[in-house]
Formats: structure tokens, C-alpha cells, sequence
């Protein structure tokens, strides 16, 4: 009697290991060394394609207080800290003035906020903080071309072309991108 259920709890431990076979261990091992590769490929990315924009705009920081053309602007990059995530975001902001008196915002600000994409194109977004606070965001193409063209888009986009041309020749001059002629 003791034999016959010793082979049916050794039967009962064979079952169990032959539900979950070889092959599904092969596949569950190869599924992790996948997950793993994904995620030192997007730490390597990372590293390569955003540490030369953080140079860039430590150099502007520091370049900024001798050109007269960079005072009132910032440029920034920040690279994704989401561990599957390719994509960062650079800017160029401008800078906020407030009032000493009373705390409040004096001027409207423009910041170009640019997503360098993962197989060369850029996507940009203009955002405009006005001093009142409200807020207007509108896309625009590597040529500063409206995306959207809305009346309420226009109205902004041209009401602030000056600047924000000025973030582009910016953004070309720290981070390499655009064609600003």
C-alpha cells in the first residue's frame, strides 16, 4: 500500500512538471533575454543620442551671458526617464519676467518644446503662456510651418513669428536641427 502511493505522488509530480514543458520554458527564457536586450538598447540610445543635447545646452548657458542675440532664453533637454521609452524632448523657452511688487507673470512666454523622434524627424510644438495665464499650443513642421492651420492658430503664430523664429535659429545653433537659413 505504501508503494502504490508513493508512484502516485511521483505521478502527480511528473504531470505537473510536463504541463509547463520544455518548449514553454524555451519561450518564457527567450521572452525576458528580449525584454532585457529592449531595455539596455533604450538605456544605450539614450545615452548616445540626449548626452550631446545636455552638452549643448550647458555650453549655451555659459555662452548665453556673452551674446546679447541668447539673452531671455533657455535651452534644455531631457531625455526620457521612462525605462521603454526612446523619445526625450529639447527646448527652447523663453524666459519669464515677473513683477517684483506684486509676483505676477509681466510678460507672455513662448517655449518650443521639440521631440527628436527615433529614425531622424523632429515633431514641435509652440507653447504660448500668456500673463494672464492662459494657455495656446499649436504644432509646427521643421520648417516653421503651421501643422494646423486654424484662424485661432494663425492668430498666435503670427502675433509671435518674431520669437519664435528666434527660438528656431536657436534651437539650430545648440542642438544641429532645423535648416534656418
Amino acid at each position: 500500500m505504501k508503494s502504490d502511493m508513493l508512484t502516485t505522488k511521483d505521478n502527480s509530480r511528473n504531470t505537473g512538471a510536463r504541463r509547463f514543458g520544455k518548449g514553454k520554458w524555451i519561450v518564457l527564457i527567450a521572452l525576458v533575454v528580449l525584454a532585457l536586450l529592449y531595455v539596455v538598447f533604450c538605456a544605450i540610445y539614450k545615452k548616445v543620442k540626449y548626452d550631446p543635447y545636455v552638452k549643448a545646452c550647458e555650453n549655451f548657458m555659459l555662452e548665453r551671458k556673452n551674446r546679447e542675440d541668447y539673452q531671455g532664453f533657455v535651452a534644455g533637454a531631457s531625455p526620457s526617464e521612462k525605462l521603454f521609452r526612446f523619445s526625450g524632448n529639447l527646448s527652447i523657452t523663453q524666459t519669464v519676467l515677473f513683477n517684483r511688487e506684486d509676483g505676477k507673470i509681466v510678460n507672455d512666454t513662448v517655449d518650443l518644446i521639440i521631440w527628436p523622434r527615433l529614425f531622424g524627424r523632429i515633431e514641435t510644438r509652440v507653447q504660448i503662456q500668456t500673463a494672464d495665464g492662459k494657455g495656446y499650443a499649436f504644432l509646427l513642421d521643421e520648417d516653421m510651418n503651421l501643422i494646423e492651420k486654424s484662424d485661432e492658430n494663425l492668430k498666435w503664430f503670427d502675433q509671435y513669428r518674431d520669437v519664435i523664429a528666434k527660438e528656431y535659429l536657436i534651437a539650430h545653433e545648440v542642438f544641429g536641427i532645423y535648416n534656418v537659413k
